[in-house]
C-alpha cells in the first residue's frame, strides 16, 4: 500500500471539530438565555458549552511531537453532541 502523499512527505493533517465556545462571541451572544438553556444546552451530554481552554489543550496536544502519528483525523471537542 502506497503511504498518502503528505504523510511521506513528513507533513500531517490534522482538525478540530469544537462545539460553541462558553465565553461570548457574536453568534453564542445572537442566542436567547431562554433558548441556549432550554434548546441547546439539554443537547449536549455534558450540558454545558467548551471553555476555550479546552479547545486550545486539543491544539497544544495535536502539534506536540508526540502527536507525530496522528494524521488524516479530526478531534471532536463538543461535550459529546456529536459523536461518530
Amino acid at each position: 500500500m502506497k503511504p498518502a502523499s503528505s504523510a511521506a512527505r513528513k507533513t500531517t493533517q490534522r482538525a478540530i471539530s469544537s462545539g460553541s465556545p462558553r465565553r461570548p462571541t457574536e453568534m453564542v451572544r445572537a442566542v436567547p438565555e431562554e433558548v441556549l438553556n432550554s434548546k441547546i444546552l439539554p443537547l449536549i451530554p455534558v450540558g454545558r458549552l467548551g471553555e476555550p481552554e479546552e479547545i486550545a489543550r486539543c491544539v497544544v496536544f495535536l502539534a506536540a511531537e508526540e502527536a507525530g502519528f496522528i494524521t488524516g483525523a479530526t478531534i471532536s471537542a463538543n461535550g459529546g453532541q456529536y459523536m461518530a
